[in-house]
């Protein structure tokens, strides 16, 4: 009997259960995987309190996201920077029509797009709203689930940045879930 409850208090206390080897941004995981290295990642403070530890790998930057006085990963997603297209005039960039103009004559390169994301296990793109500076993507997974993500432009320099970033929070309970009603 002793032994038993040892090994129950050992396994609580070790978060012992399934685990992802490598980082996935879409389950609800919301632990370190097992191959997670604290060298491979950089802090980067975030706003309203939260921390992320981010890992760059070529343009796609994944991330888990906490906050410092609770010890636990309440999100975690990525970017990618999909493109930088240089500007020759800025003059002509100020209304939400010239920026879409200039989005359309550089349409996003979706094959290399779906590449890059092969690092998140991502087997399907599709854009799924109107050329503009914020527009949705569609991900479809190696297990068929589909995700959506966001595609944001803006200027940097003399370059329009285009940015995919997705975001997976940790789903919170409902209050009335913890009151048993």
């Amino acid at each position: 009997m002793k032994n038993s409850a040892l090994i129950v208090v050992i396994v609580l206390a070790t978060g012992c259960g399934p685990r992802n080897t490598d980082f996935n941004p879409f389950d609800n995981e919301f632990r370190f995987h097992s191959t997670f290295e604290y060298a491979d990642y950089d802090s980067i403070w975030g706003t309203c309190g939260y921390w992320n530890l981010t890992k760059k790998k070529d343009s796609l930057e994944t991330y888990y996201q906490f906050y410092l006085d609770e010890d636990e990963i309440i999100a975690k997603g990525f970017d990618l920077v999909i493109d930088e297209i240089p500007i020759l005039n800025r003059d002509n960039l100020h209304t939400e029509q010239e920026i879409s103009a200039f989005l359309n004559q550089h349409p996003i390169d979706l094959p290399a797009v779906k590449q890059k994301l092969l690092k998140v296990n991502i087997k399907e793109i599709k854009i799924q709203s109107p050329v503009s500076s914020f527009m949705q993507i569609q991900l479809v997974d190696t297990r068929d689930s589909v995700y959506i993500a966001d595609i944001m432009s803006f200027i940097r320099e003399n370059k329009m940045v285009r940015r995919l970033s997705y975001f997976h929070g940790k789903p919170q309970l409902d209050v009335y879930d913890t009151l048993g009603i």
